[in-house]
């Protein structure tokens, strides 16, 4: 099946932040106030956002595609996608994504019960959503829209460790996904 897709991910440049630089931009910390009002800072560059990482994961894609529905070729769908690098984990027991920003309240968007990993990378995706002006406004909007999300690796025991992962979108990547849907949809 033919299928128009597009990936705008945090194309997480496999790179090492040295000093105050990554990959040879100049890094800032970058405050970003989450659902609940929490303020989370984190680590940007003017190329985009940094893969948040410690030693035991790394986020290594947060971002979305644009494809054609399977059912009508003429409807064009929004589906995110996540995905993370296990370094040193034993056991994985569950894997969720939340948008935490802009969102004034958390918005689930992937809930892995039972992660499949595939050497040590998993990927999660949101159930594929209809690609308007009503149903992703923001993408329509003028100027960059920039999301944190949450994800959660949730261990045995009731260990768990979190990461927020900023992804940015300039107008210029909006209007290009804008153009990829009219034509999709045939306008």
């Amino acid at each position: 099946m033919l299928r128009a897709t597009a990936i705008l991910v945090l194309s997480c440049m496999s790179g090492v932040v040295l000093g105050r630089e990554f990959m040879g931009h100049k890094v800032i910390d970058a405050p970003f106030v989450v659902a609940g009002g929490k303020t989370v800072v984190l680590p940007i560059t003017d190329a985009g956002p940094i893969p948040a990482e410690d030693r035991k994961a790394k986020v290594e894609a947060a971002g979305f595609i644009i494809t054609r529905s399977k059912d009508d070729s003429k409807i064009a769908l929004i589906v995110w996608t996540f995905g993370l690098t296990n370094k040193s984990i034993k056991s994985i027991q569950s894997i969720s994504v939340s948008e935490v920003a802009p969102a004034d309240v958390e918005i689930p968007f992937v809930n892995d019960d039972a992660p499949q990993l595939q050497d040590k990378y998993w990927i999660g995706n949101t159930t594929p959503l209809a690609a308007t002006r009503e149903s992703v406004p923001w993408l329509f909007a003028d100027g960059p829209s920039t999301f944190v999300f949450r994800i959660t690796i949730n261990e045995p025991a009731n260990d768990s460790r979190e990461y927020f992962q900023p992804a940015w979108f300039s107008s210029e990547a909006k209007a290009h996904f804008r153009e990829m849907i009219a034509r999709i949809n045939g306008g």
